[in-house]
């Protein structure tokens, strides 16, 4: 289990069973696929030039230009697969309740819904890349 805070609150992300990992990673595989050259090119785009002189700051179009493929790829998820992986991220997630020592579920697998109504997109996010990477870095090829 590995601990982070986002936005001042404490969560918590655990591990998924052998059978999720697989579901996750074969969902997920194709947008992998697409990732992993744009985080090479970006890694390219910040190599320090000649001279050693520091690379120039990425501008609006190169991002652009570097994260369509991601995008592109993002998009052609199917909504149940999406929502699979999302789901199934926060399964194994916590939050650390405020002023308690305890901690309560982020997804209730069995109401089918998130137990914190302030929970919004970018933390589900980071939650949900959290599980992938601590569940599923030995299963995927590291990229430069």
């Amino acid at each position: 289990m590995a601990d982070l805070e986002i936005n001042g609150v404490t969560y918590r992300t655990g591990k998924l069973d052998a059978f999720k990992q697989l579901h996750v990673a074969r969902r997920i595989a194709p947008l992998l696929g697409k990732v992993g050259p744009a985080l090479a090119g970006f890694a390219a785009a910040q190599a320090p030039g000649e001279g050693g002189m520091p690379p120039a700051p990425p501008s609006l179009d190169d991002l652009s230009r570097l994260l369509a493929p991601v995008a592109d790829a993002l998009a052609a998820l199917p909504d149940a697969d999406c929502n699979y992986v999302l789901q199934t991220c926060l399964s194994v997630c916590q939050r650390q309740l405020p002023g308690q020592a305890g901690w309560q579920v982020v997804w209730n697998a069995a109401a089918g819904q998130l137990q914190f109504q302030d929970l919004d997109l970018p933390t589900m996010m980071r939650l949900a890349l959290r599980v992938i990477q601590d569940n599923l870095s030995g299963f995927f090829p590291a990229r430069p």
